[in-house]
């Protein structure tokens, strides 16, 4: 398997992380987005969207990481990270749904306006700043709830869990504060700790 990612790409945390996870044999290529190699005809045909990440695994080419970390977690069944049974799938794909309608676009807003922003020089939008970070807000406290007895999202590790904790794995310098949601600062620990996730974690 092949995966064309970049180490700064938000959606590409993730499927590095679970990579790392499951201990697979994945070649990592690297795509310099600020050279603009995701509009080269050879990336292209791979992903019309100039995207990362994406997954090359033989003639099967996957793009959204989403899909990617699905895909992954069902290549091995047996570590349970991606469930088999109706509702522990069911359970899974409801957060990977809201990961990708809400929550990661929310945090977009904040992440490319403080830590990308300081990263990449670009003009910070403080009006998109300040409605990234109220959403944000508003979605801590739907995962606050979700994770009120539990350690993880769907009461045990999945896909979900790395979604959405690495959409927040720049939490300290992005600004964004979870000490008003113990349950996700809690949560968002224990995966931090993991060595997958801070495999995933960008140079800077």
């Amino acid at each position: 398997m092949k995966v064309y990612n970049n180490p700064f790409s938000g959606s590409g945390f993730k499927v590095t992380a679970v990579v790392h996870e499951l201990g697979l044999d994945v070649e990592f290529i690297t795509v310099d987005l600020a050279k603009g190699q995701q509009l080269q005809p050879a990336f292209l045909a791979i992903n019309p969207h100039a995207k990362v990440p994406v997954l090359v695994d033989g003639d099967l080419i996957v793009w959204e990481s989403n899909a990617i970390v699905t895909y992954l977690g069902a290549k091995v069944p047996e570590r349970g990270l991606m469930p088999t049974d109706p509702r522990g799938l069911a359970e899974v794909q409801k957060w990977l749904h809201w990961h990708s309608a809400a929550f990661y676009g929310n945090a977009f807003k904040v992440n490319w306006n403080t830590y990308y922003q300081k990263l990449f020089g670009h003009p910070k939008d403080e009006k998109v700043l300040a409605e990234g970070m109220e959403a944000v807000k508003r979605d801590l406290k739907v995962l606050e709830a979700a994770l009120t007895g539990r350690e993880y999202l769907t009461g045990k590790l999945s896909v979900a869990d790395f979604a959405l904790a690495t959409t927040l794995l720049m939490r300290d310098m992005a600004g964004i504060d979870l000490r008003p949601f113990p349950n996700v600062k809690a949560w968002a620990e224990r995966m931090d700790a993991r060595p997958s996730m801070q495999k995933a974690r960008p140079p800077v």
